[in-house]
């Protein structure tokens, strides 16, 4: 996990560093280049054939992925900006490629005219880069998600993934229903809510964001934070492991103690909590 995160570091200090420079003006976005710009098609678009990755580039505004029951792959976004400015989208050898607007442009935009839908069926890889959009999908269902953002707000009615990785500095995630083999969140300030979550694995990771966790099924829980408080719902039993400085520990459940650990119920899902001074709350 801390690989993945100081990989995730390099590349958002890359997309800020492409969002900011060589701009007169304090608001200007500037798009980095990107290979086989000539090959982009301009505007909302339809596409036919296998897909097996998504590859989303996005600065402002919001992306909304919508899963098709007919094999449908479509970009649209509505609006009445230059052709410069509208998405542009590439789809070769079974990979969608989406980016913000023409690479290399530097230009000023209203957020909310950069509000693109990317309409898939079920694929191998969706993978997304966003400085301060909006991500949105009522379902998201693909082999491996990975999704790093600065800022924004990342909301997702139901992901069934084999891996699923969310990096954030300040962006937040709320997640009604997951269903996934392997899960990897990591932010510094951003806030996290996952409902319902069936998983195998699940990491967190946090510096001050807080953590609302649902777990109705799950073979470890990792849960590392500063200062964010952790909440867990458990409607499964559970062995937890709590370690801190300073912060409390509160647990509705009925529980025993077994060494340095409280077990409930039956005791199978291994959960290990740290912290430093946030508080742990189990119900």
């Amino acid at each position: 996990m801390k690989k993945i995160l100081i990989i995730a570091a390099l590349v958002v200090t890359l997309a800020c560093v492409g969002l900011l420079s060589g701009c007169q003006v304090p608001s200007a976005i500037r798009c980095m280049n990107y290979a086989d710009a000539d090959k982009y098609l301009v505007g909302n678009q339809q596409y036919e054939g296998e897909l097996t990755s998504i590859l989303v580039n996005w600065y402002v505004g919001e992306v909304n992925f919508v899963l098709s029951e007919d094999n449908t792959i479509s970009i649209v976004e509505d609006n009445e900006l230059e052709d410069k400015q509208k998405v542009h989208s590439y789809f070769s050898d079974g990979v969608l490629r989406v980016e913000f607007w023409q690479s290399g442009l530097a230009d000023k935009v209203n957020s909310k005219d950069k509000k693109v839908t990317i309409t898939y069926p079920k694929c191998g890889d969706i993978e997304l880069m966003s400085t301060s959009a909006k991500v949105t999908a009522d379902k998201m269902y693909a082999d491996n998600v990975n999704i790093i953002m600065t800022s924004g707000y990342c909301s997702i009615g139901e992901i069934n993934a084999k891996t699923f990785d969310f990096i954030s500095t300040s962006g937040s995630i709320v997640v009604n229903k997951m269903n996934c083999t392997v899960v990897d969140i990591g932010s510094t300030s951003g806030g996290c809510e996952l409902n319902k979550v069936q998983v195998d694995t699940l990491n967190y990771t946090s510096t001050s964001g807080s953590a609302y966790v649902e777990i109705d099924s799950a073979k470890v829980v990792k849960i590392g934070s500063t200062s964010g408080s952790v909440n867990l719902k458990l409607n499964v039993g559970a062995t937890i492991s709590f370690s801190t400085t300073s912060g409390s520990f509160s647990c509705e459940k009925e529980h025993s103690d077994k060494l340095d650990k409280m077990v409930v119920g039956d005791g199978e899902t291994i959960i290990d909590v740290g912290t430093t001074s946030g508080s742990l709350r189990v119900r």
